[in-house]
């Protein structure tokens, strides 16, 4: 049988290439959110420009300066001071305006290539240069903030998470804040860690489960030696090797992130997919292994279901033996 997918948009690119794999990049590139906005962190140490575009944050450009502060001497010091101190900042605020054109000013169009721009920084400086900047450039919202560079980047994100609702990255760090929250509440309506959360997939107790984007490990259907008997593992490519090499014959394998991908909702659940490139994300990929769940209701992990997929699909208990859900 043959199957024919049209892309969602028409592909960009014209690309022959001869290979050991697929090349999906383009298309992959297709399937992420279309809106990008634009973020400009500046204060009077710096200015950082960024975009965020569903579960990325991508850095353009940097610029460090060190302005004159308000000088405290009396008479013709003070003005001449004062003159230098307004040049240097003029000078840094036509600087950030030409870097805003360079970066977020398609050049072919002469169009935003951003939906808006997010302008975050301390004092009135933010001001003066949402002020002087290109009329192209749409600012959606003007944020005070604590800090600079990229810890203000994270934090702008924050505060404007009424405006960019529709990107992943907010929602995101969203899932993950309410994740940590479960934790610090011990509510037991926690799971977390592959050996621990994926014998849960069928018990209908996972209310959201977060997988790390990059998670290594595989779904495995594997043929034992006797020839007969199959079952599911979920291991790393490496351990799927070992089980070769012992005799076991590998029926099918996948990585575990996309198969869960394209079946989640046959289990009743949402599935968030998470970045490590937040503060939030990167805790929960180092310090969880990059697999959890909230639950709809308390339930420990010594009662999760074991269960076994035989060839014909159906499910069997198997009370000694956990290695399909932990390698």
């Amino acid at each position: 049988m043959l199957t024919v997918l049209e892309p969602i948009k028409p592909v960009p690119v014209f690309a022959y290439t001869c290979d050991a794999r697929f090349r999906t990049e383009v298309l992959e590139e297709m399937l992420e959110s279309d809106q990008k906005f634009g973020f400009i962190i500046v204060d009077g140490s710096g200015t950082l420009m960024a975009t965020v575009s569903g579960h990325q944050q991508t850095v353009l450009w940097r610029y460090g300066v060190q302005l004159p502060k308000k000088h405290g001497r009396g008479g013709q010091s003070a003005l001449r001071f004062a003159r230098l101190r307004m040049e240097a900042r003029n000078n840094y605020v036509t600087k950030v305006k030409e870097a805003a054109v360079t970066n977020f000013i398609d050049p072919e169009t002469s169009r935003p290539n951003v939906a808006g721009l997010i302008l975050a920084g301390s004092a009135d400086l933010k001001d003066i240069v949402s002020q002087a900047l290109d009329p192209r450039l749409p600012i959606l919202g003007l944020f005070d903030i604590q800090y600079g560079m990229l810890q203000g980047l994270h934090q702008a994100i924050n505060l404007a998470e009424g405006t960019l609702k529709t990107v992943g990255l907010v929602q995101e760090k969203k899932i993950v804040s309410q994740f940590f929250e479960e934790i610090a509440r011990d509510s037991g309506k926690i799971s977390y860690g592959m050996k621990d959360t994926l014998p849960l997939l069928d018990g209908g107790v996972i209310q959201t489960l977060l997988l790390w984007e990059n998670l290594p490990d595989f779904r495995t259907v594997i043929r034992e030696a006797d020839g007969e008997t199959t079952r599911v593992v979920f291991c790393s490519e490496i351990e799927i090797q070992n089980r070769v090499e012992k005799g076991e014959e590998v029926v099918e394998s996948e990585k575990l992130v996309d198969w869960l991908a394209e079946n989640y909702h046959n289990f009743g659940f949402s599935l968030v997919i998470i970045g490590d490139t937040t503060p939030e994300g990167s805790q929960f990929c180092r310090s969880f292994g990059g697999v959890g769940a909230i639950l709809r209701y308390a339930c420990p992990a010594e009662e999760a279901p074991e269960e076994d997929a035989t060839e014909d699909g159906k499910q069997e208990e198997d009370e000694d033996d956990e290695s399909q859900y932990w390698m």
